[in-house]
């Protein structure tokens, strides 16, 4: 088991590192870069992310290959931007949104203005028009609204994770993403609840305070194999 867990590991690191190269813009795993495009759009890009940028006069097109974005867009320019994943195109005219991009569904999140759902895969052809405030789930053949998130969406642009009630396990998940190897949790702890604001810089000094709020102890295998478990 731990032989295929490294094979799968390994190719997956293979693929993401070519990703990075061949990807007009990329961050490594616990990376966040900011951009301001010709056109005086802001993208953001969180970790491990890479998008492909296709602007022209005719066109103003950001392909998300991977990982998760935060637009920053304006109403000046004569076309709309639109934001292309495997699961459907998103246009935005004037506004702030994330598109978060996963192997089943892309959920978007509108910060201000609003974003228009258009799914190339949709049946109906039909469009939804998501406000401020807004998440969906948009998957090739349909666009649902998303259960609310229990953690602010656009915090890691500013390097935090802020959360009100989420669960421990759900949290680690979220910090995982900044790190390299296994981070998680006994099922017994699992669902304690935590709030606040941590800071994503260094992800070891944030799981040395959790035992400051929650009754856990953090165990260390490996610099890469982390686990937390019930107090004893």
């Amino acid at each position: 088991g731990v032989l295929l867990a490294g094979s799968a590991a390994w190719m997956s690191r293979d693929i993401t590192g070519w990703q990075r190269w061949t990807s007009d813009l990329a961050t490594a795993i616990g990376e966040r870069r900011s951009i301001q495009l010709p056109d005086g759009t802001r993208l953001q890009l969180n970790t491990d992310s890479a998008v492909d940028l296709d602007f022209s006069p005719q066109q103003r097109l950001i392909r998300l290959v991977r990982g998760e974005i935060l637009v920053n867009c304006g109403a000046t320019a004569s076309v709309p931007l639109l934001v292309e994943t495997r699961h459907g195109l998103f246009e935005g005219i004037d506004g702030r949104f994330a598109v978060r991009q996963a192997s089943d569904c892309t959920r978007l999140s509108v910060v201000n203005g609003n974003v228009t759902i258009r799914s190339p895969h949709q049946a109906d052809g039909l469009s939804t028009r998501v406000q401020a405030g807004e998440s969906y789930l948009v998957r090739q053949t349909e666009a649902i609204p998303a259960p609310p998130m229990n953690m602010d969406v656009g915090a890691w642009a500013d390097g935090l994770i802020v959360t009100r009630g989420m669960r421990l396990a759900d949290f680690l998940e979220e910090v995982g993403r900044y790190r390299h190897g296994y981070l998680g949790c006994s099922t017994e702890i699992a669902d304690l609840r935590l709030s606040g604001v941590f800071r994503l810089e260094d992800t070891d000094k944030l799981l040395a305070i959790l035992p400051q709020t929650l009754p856990v102890q953090v165990r260390y295998r490996t610099r890469w194999w982390v686990s937390l478990e019930r107090l004893a």
